[in-house]
């Protein structure tokens, strides 16, 4: 949702990161049962961390890469798009609706050439479960 509203790659990594080391309850416990100088300083190094990390991030991973699945007028939509990239041949598009989709060679595939409104409403659940959000409209 964050790259989707535009936030750079290093200000997901920093907030996703903070949120997830950086609380006022830990940092209390911390002082309480180390002492106030270690709580001090593994904050100023996981500060320290969360901000390479971020800069790493920004190095290695482009935004191109990220699979945003975007919003899409439902009345619009001519097809099954399957990015085969992201896909893991989980199967679960396949045991969801195995008359829509099979997988070979370790890939998802669409049995059908139209789409219909009836599938439209059958493809929505499976799309949401998708776990690596490869499949989507056209």
């Amino acid at each position: 949702m964050l790259l989707k509203k535009g936030a750079s790659i290093a200000n997901v990594v920093i907030i996703l990161s903070a949120w997830a080391v950086i609380k006022v309850p830990m940092l209390a416990n911390e002082a309480k049962f180390l002492g106030v100088q270690f709580m001090g300083i593994r904050w100023i190094l996981t500060v320290i961390a969360i901000i390479i990390i971020a800069y790493l991030m920004t190095i290695f991973v482009k935004k191109k890469d990220i699979p945003v699945q975007d919003e899409q007028d439902i009345g619009k939509v001519t097809g099954i798009d399957i990015k085969e990239q992201y896909c893991i041949g989980c199967g679960l598009c396949e045991k969801l609706l195995p008359r829509h989709f099979e997988v070979i060679d370790k890939k998802a595939k669409w049995k059908e050439s139209i789409l219909n409104d009836v599938q439209i409403d059958e493809l929505k659940p499976v799309i949401a479960k998708c776990p690596v959000k490869a499949i989507g409209f056209k």
